[in-house]
């Protein structure tokens, strides 16, 4: 295989993921793209480039070309860098990622300030929870995600699922040209990535993939604290976290009785250390809490004839959770140990070593009528069923235990889509409608009656929506869409997961999702090709969950009315010759509790940003130390304007305002591509948070400061 290809695999790729942060993905710009490799390569390049190149144009002009409201990342270039999931995504305009540490912590997903499960995230469709990635979709490693598509706001049908603010889905490397790659990445803070990819298929149609990952970190990063009135700087010394998982997929593809059939299994687990309390007040010395996940997920293509066409996914998870939290003393912020003078043992809750099981079926039919090139007609149905108990560890055989209360959830959604193209394609629109269903089942206790009582509960609503695009010419479109979304509770609000306790009684939330957006996709100028885009966006909530604090727990709680209002855009540059690259974007919106006659009623939803944006800018240099070598210099730059913690119109009162300050952090990255030995090795050196701020994503809490980060990534 010659250099030559290597140079258009690893070239191309990177204007796509350098400005992610932007639409970018779109046919023309695919085109022109591919004209001037064209002019600038011999004419012996091989045929299969052109089909390649052509192949990935056709995987985002598809999604970018339809009225959906979708934001696409190419992860190609990132593969290469050491920043990890969370951090790729929160480039994308209207997203904020915030995160209580480093590797492994706590992560807040937020959407046009939908957070947490409002949002919902898939792998290849399947909802995350259930493809064995439980440590959430930051720690994911970038490394076997080949793009990302977030839909902000209207959730396309074909996923199956309820979302409040909209969905993010993580497509894997599929490609089956390549045997592989291995990934290995070393850095401060004794943090160790690595992953395996092994690609197989044969001429009659049999292919097999192995995906495998292994993360630890001990996140040893220093913090300032205050003890007995002294301020000091410390390292923290138990935030260790460990993860790791293998994937296997196998099957066959354009057989006559199927288009595809895939049988994935999955194997994963991790565990994580507490360091701390949610504010970073009270330091912990031996709260741990792990969780294993395995399963299976079955998926069959079909292509009954060109008028009708199936897709089907059915799965089942296991899931097992544990809590350990019974230590008989407590911990300073030297590693320490203390007398607490609490009488029962534990740092948090007291007496807690808890093991919680849950089961989970799914399945997914969604049939395609093709009534024309032009139309089509779509019909979905999916169900979730989930089964949980757990058990208290502690407790003595005989006693009771209330933690093994059985729990039960079933979700139904289906729905009918109606999509059309008209005036050749200039003018597309999508109408759908929803339905959804929830049973919930749950045992309860009452304080002191050691009795479990059977608690029912029945949902169901409608919600529909429309998406329209029209292309004004050749290099500009607009897009509208609209959906009455419904979210129904999940299983953790509903039932409860450490340090959370249950509310059976939680309602559905409901959203009127509104955007507008023009986009310019690729404007060719005598100084480069430019591009720009604009989105108004609107989210009209009832029944808001919002997760509220009590003592050392808290419980999930609806909020009557909230309503996110905002404008986010970006523009982008590419040199003529592709040797310097800049992108930018921000992201302002007014986010605030619309509840009357409720404390803090016109105000602020607390704790949540509501201005930030991103700059990115590259430099790249070919034929460095040889033929066909690629060298590129990125920076990437972040802004968060200041938030409060409480509402706004309480701050008057509150003489010691509480709210995370306005910070910016940078990050450089020095990345050498190159063949050895015929294979594509690259090699990258990365520093986060370059001036060593002190950031903090959540109140009190300190995120890591400067850290080193070597990444090899060798293809094969």
């Amino acid at each position: 295989m010659s250099n030559k290809k290597k140079r258009l695999n690893y070239h191309f790729p990177l204007w796509g993921a350098m400005t992610s942060t932007l639409i970018i993905f779109s046919h023309s710009a695919f085109a022109q793209a591919s004209e001037n490799i064209e002019e600038n390569t011999e004419v012996v390049q091989s045929e299969v480039e052109h089909i390649e190149i052509q192949g990935r144009k056709t995987v985002f002009a598809e999604l970018q070309d339809s009225a959906k409201a979708v934001d696409l990342i190419d992860t190609k270039f990132s593969q290469k860098l050491t920043a990890d999931m969370g951090e790729v995504i929160a480039r994308v305009p209207g997203v904020s990622v915030r995160r209580s540490g480093g590797l492994g912590s706590k992560m807040r997903f937020s959407l046009n300030g939908l957070t947490g499960d409002q949002v919902r995230f898939f792998i290849d469709g399947i909802p995350l929870e259930l493809t064995g990635y439980s440590s959430g979709i930051s720690n994911i490693p970038v490394n076997l995600v080949e793009h990302i598509e977030v839909y902000q706001g209207v959730v396309p049908l074909e996923f199956g699922a309820d979302a409040l603010g909209g969905a993010v889905n993580l497509v894997t490397d599929k490609l089956t040209d390549a045997n592989g790659s291995i990934s290995l990445q070393v850095g401060d803070f004794g943090t160790r990535r690595s992953t395996l990819s092994l690609n197989h298929s044969t001429k009659n149609g049999l292919f097999a993939r192995f995906n495998a990952f292994s993360d630890t970190t001990a996140n040893d990063y220093e913090i300032d604290i205050e003890d007995n009135g002294e301020q000091y700087t410390v390292k923290r010394f138990h935030d260790d976290y460990d993860a790791k998982g293998v994937f296997l997929d196998f099957g066959v593809v354009n057989k006559s009785w199927a288009n595809l059939f895939q049988i994935s299994l999955f194997d994963s687990e991790y565990d994580q250390d507490i360091q701390h309390n949610v504010n970073m007040t009270v330091p912990y010395g031996e709260v741990t809490y792990g969780r294993k996940s395995k399963g299976v997920n079955i998926h069959y293509d079909y292509e009954f004839s060109k008028l009708l066409a199936t897709k089907i996914v059915i799965g089942r998870t296991e899931i097992e959770s544990h809590f350990f939290d019974v230590a008989p003393y407590g911990y300073n912020w030297f590693g320490e140990q203390i007398i607490t003078g609490i009488e029962n043992p534990g740092e948090i809750n007291g007496e807690a070593n808890k093991l919680v099981s849950s089961t989970d079926h799914f399945a997914r039919i969604n049939l395609d009528f093709r009534l024309s090139p032009e139309q089509q007609i779509k019909l979905l149905l999916a169900l979730t069923w989930h089964d949980r108990a757990g058990k208290n560890l502690l407790l003595d055989e005989g006693q009771f235990d209330s933690d093994a209360a059985e729990r039960k959830l079933f979700t139904l959604v289906s729905g009918f889509e109606h999509s059309i193209k008209l005036m050749d394609d200039r003018l597309q629109n999508i109408f759908f409608i929803k339905h959804y269903h929830q049973d919930v089942q749950a045992q309860t206790t009452l304080t002191g009656i050691n009795t479990f009582y059977e608690n029912e509960r029945t949902e169901n609503t409608y919600g529909w929506g429309n998406a329209i695009r029209y292309n004004i010419n050749d290099w500009s479109y607009i897009k509208a869409s609209f959906e009455d979304a419904t979210r129904l509770p999940s299983s953790d609000e509903i039932f409860g997961k450490e340090p959370s306790q249950p509310n059976i009684n939680l309602l559905p939330e409901e959203s009127k999702n509104y955007n507008l957006s023009y986009t310019i996709e690729g404007i060719e100028t005598a100084i480069g090709l430019l591009r720009a885009d604009t989105t108004l966006f609107i989210r009209d909530i009832d029944n808001l969950v919002r997760f509220v604090p009590a003592g050392r727990g808290g419980s999930y709680e609806n909020l009557s009315k909230a309503k996110s209002e905002g404008i986010q855009g970006g523009m982008g540059w590419m040199s003529p010759e592709g040797f310097a690259e800049f992108s930018f974007n921000v992201t302002y919106m007014d986010f605030v509790n619309a509840t009357t006659g409720q404390l803090g009623s016109g105000s602020r939803i607390p704790n949540e940003p509501y201005f930030y944006s991103n700059l990115s800018l590259h430099f790249n240099w070919e034929d460095v130390l040889s033929e066909f070598d690629q060298l590129t210099l990125s920076w990437h730059s972040r802004f968060v304007e200041e938030y409060s913690l409480i509402y706004d119109n309480l701050n008057a009162l509150n003489p010691e305002r509480e709210a995370v300050s306005s910070q910016i952090s940078h990050a450089v990255a020095l990345t050498y591509g190159t063949d050895v030995f015929e294979l594509p090795i690259t090699l990258s050196a990365e520093f986060q948070n370059l001036t060593d701020e002190k950031l903090h994503d959540f109140y009190g809490v300190q995120r890591p400061g400067r850290a080193f980060n070597a990444k090899l990534v060798v293809e094969f």
